[in-house]
């Protein structure tokens, strides 16, 4: 079966992994258009999802 190859294991395991991150992503930048706010409070809101302990990789802080 093609979804046991390593590789598609390996992908499945990612994806688990970093769902929560790109979950927080997203709704942090969906609120920030619902609310018609700058997106230059989404660095600031990116510290205080890590604050509240979700992990956020330095490659969305941009």
């Amino acid at each position: 079966m093609p979804d046991q190859t390593p590789l598609s294991k390996s992908f499945k395991k990612a994806e688990e992994l970093n769902f929560p991150m790109y979950e927080a992503l997203f709704n942090t930048a969906y609120y920030i258009a619902e609310e018609n706010k700058s997106f230059l409070k989404y660095g600031e809101l990116l510290n205080l999802l890590e604050k509240n302990n979700v992990s956020v990789s330095e490659n969305y802080r941009n």
